[in-house]
């Protein structure tokens, strides 16, 4: 097992390829049927083309657009996008809380300001994402 990567494997459609070295693929994924039940569906948007598309480095024979592929995403992309996805907005949330019951210690809407900074906090890693 050792020297093993694990991988996601998800099917999609090529919409147009980059070129230069190595060549990329714009990929828009296909909705897998785990998609109805997902929670995070408000957050992916299977319908929405810009959030299910992704560029992959192309290795072998280069597909044309419109081609069906298979694009494999490593174990450790999938937990970095598992954080970006829950991690970091809760860490902001969990950040903004505490910073703002500090600051607004002695205020009449102490619990009021901290929340919203907290949510402030929290909503931070998904306007960059």
């Amino acid at each position: 097992m050792r020297g093993e990567v694990e991988a996601q494997v998800e099917r999609g459609t090529v919409l147009e390829i980059l070129p230069g070295p190595p060549a990329r693929a714009r990929v828009l994924l296909s909705a897998g049927p785990g998609c109805e039940e997902c929670g995070a569906r408000a957050f992916c948007s299977p319908e929405d083309v810009e959030r299910r598309s992704l560029l992959a480095h192309v290795s072998g024979r280069t597909p044309r657009p419109g081609e069906q592929v298979r694009v494999a995403v490593v174990g450790s992309r999938v937990l970095a996008a598992g954080m970006w996805a829950y991690g970091f907005p809760l860490l902001g949330l969990c950040c903004g809380l505490g910073l703002g019951w500090v600051v607004f210690a002695g205020h009449a809407g102490r619990e009021l300001l901290a929340s919203l900074l907290g949510v402030l906090g929290g909503a931070v890693p998904f306007a960059v994402l």
